[in-house]
């Protein structure tokens, strides 16, 4: 390595420390341009590609370095976070298991590899990876986090709260840690709740303050007054950016237009016998819940937090991104290979080979993918969660962290967003009869017992009591949203057509 090489190096290692990726992208490139065969060059401008959402690019170049340096437990790691973030959810555990055989002597390494574990649900490894980790460095915060977000994962919520609270003794400006500790715990913690506000009277980032705001609303939601919370909601939604997104009716026209009925019809070449269950609707209206539920069932192989379709969608349309669907990724659908795309869903899930099992994906935003899932998966169900309309905006104005796609910064444009989901709901109603299902989560949490039922029915799986055992859903999140419809008027006015249309059926 000359002299211009190894400053091009130190100065890319320098901004990937100081998080600034787009800067460390144009350094490590240049000393690519140097060093072409550089293995250590070629990691770090992957490692910088998946910060940034290109996946696909930072999966190329790793797998370019594990070619000649096969037997590296950091860059296997690695690999099995970026084919996870491109839908390939069985290649990435393959590739942890082997990685699993390495001699493990870092904590970040280990770690990092506890993470990948935690998220393909093999619970007891990733536990026993974090505890490692640990023990190798008792003093890193950032690995009590994460291992508190895994035992939240496993219902080990004593244990999360645990780890939470170690983080925080560690970090007390770890936010994120902030944030998790009040959701776990669902209830007012005076010495936490002080502890937020002090954070708050303090020079805060924007993300930080966010994350600090909402943490504080909910301590004090849990009150039922929302003339003592609001302010803490308030703060954390005017902390948002403005939202950069296309108008929701743009890619609701494109979709509405592409995908009629003659296009979901249209049959497909091969028809595959697995037949797998995506359960979507808006975010905060209990798709993750519902999801939960179905893994469960003995014949349910649940991908969890993991999702396949979007990514390995986003590949099919040639695009390396983590932006949202737009209205342009939809004009000419037709375009796309169908049974190649169902072929790799199955392929990347294990339910091709799972005969036995139904493949269950779970994701919100997959509402507005509906249509071309029913054309590249003739098999498949569609269980759509639904959600009074209010207490679903207002849970997701007071949630940390949500959907780029979502004016989450304006009440008012969530409300325009909600109509435009709410109309192509109907869409798919419309051109896929009897393949999609609403399963209203106020229904479910009254009656669990005739709704999971029902859906079994629906999918062809026999109802087993393992769905109820220790089942406990609460109603005190029904209603919630409306008790601030007062300090939410844009919202209330944008979402009152809905209530209007409910009404006269």
């Amino acid at each position: 390595m000359d002299s211009r090489a190894g400053k091009l190096w130190q100065r890319g290692m320098g901004h990937f420390r100081l998080g600034n990726m787009e800067a460390a992208q144009a350094n490590f490139e240049t000393f690519l341009a140097r060093e072409p065969n550089s293995g250590p060059g070629q990691f770090r401008l992957s490692m910088v590609m998946a910060r940034r959402g290109r996946h696909q690019a930072a999966l190329a170049l790793v797998e370019r370095v594990l070619a000649t340096e096969p037997e590296q437990i950091e860059l296997l790691a690695h690999h099995a976070r970026c084919l996870l973030a491109c839908g390939l959810v069985e290649p990435a555990r393959t590739v942890s298991m082997r990685a699993l055989s390495l001699p493990r002597g870092s904590a970040v390494v280990i770690d990092a590899l506890a993470v990948v574990l935690a998220r393909l649900e093999e619970q007891s490894l990733a536990l026993e990876l974090f505890d490692q980790a640990i023990a190798l460095d008792p003093r890193q915060p950032s690995i009590y986090f994460n291992r508190a977000l895994a035992r939240r994962q496993f219902g080990q919520a004593e244990g999360a709260e645990q780890d939470l609270r170690t983080c925080l003794a560690l970090n007390p400006a770890h936010a994120k840690a902030h944030w998790a500790l009040a959701c776990l715990r669902g209830r007012d913690d005076p010495a936490h709740r002080a502890q937020l506000q002090r954070r708050l009277d303090s020079s805060l980032g924007a993300s930080d303050r966010e994350l600090t705001s909402l943490a504080l609303f909910r301590e004090l939601d849990v009150h039922g007054d929302p003339a003592v919370a609001w302010p803490a909601l308030q703060a954390g939604i005017a902390s948002r950016p403005p939202f950069a997104g296309e108008a929701p009716e743009a890619w609701a026209d494109a979709l509405i237009a592409a995908c009629g009925e003659r296009f979901v019809r249209t049959p497909a070449a091969t028809r595959p016998v697995a037949a797998p269950v995506f359960v979507f609707g808006m975010p905060r209206s209990g798709v993750a819940l519902f999801g939960n539920l179905l893994s469960r069932h003995s014949g349910v192989q649940h991908l969890g937090q993991l999702h396949a379709f979007a990514p390995l969608l986003s590949r099919a349309l040639g695009r390396d991104s983590q932006r949202p669907f737009e209205s342009s990724d939809f004009a000419r659908p037709e375009q796309l290979d169908y049974d190649a795309l169902g072929r790799d869903f199955l392929a990347a899930t294990g339910g091709g080979r799972r005969k036995s099992l139904l493949v269950c994906e779970s994701r919100p935003m997959d509402f507005q993918l509906a249509g071309l899932i029913a054309r590249a998966l003739p098999g498949a169900r569609l269980l759509h969660m639904r959600r009074d309309p209010m207490d679903t905006c207002a849970s997701i104005l007071a949630h940390a962290g949500g959907e780029a796609a979502m004016p989450s910064n304006d009440p008012a444009a969530l409300a325009r967003y909600y109509l435009q989901y709410h109309r192509l709901m109907q869409h798919w109603q419309h051109v896929l009869p009897g393949r999609l299902m609403d399963i209203d989560y106020e229904s479910l949490v009254s009656k669990p017992d005739m709704v999971l039922r029902v859906v079994c029915g629906f999918l062809g799986i026999r109802y087993g009591s393992s769905l109820r055992m220790g089942l406990s859903l609460h109603a005190r999140s029904i209603g919630r949203g409306r008790r601030y419809a007062e300090q939410l008027p844009g919202l209330d006015a944008g979402l009152r057509p809905l209530y209007r249309e409910t009404r006269s059926a």
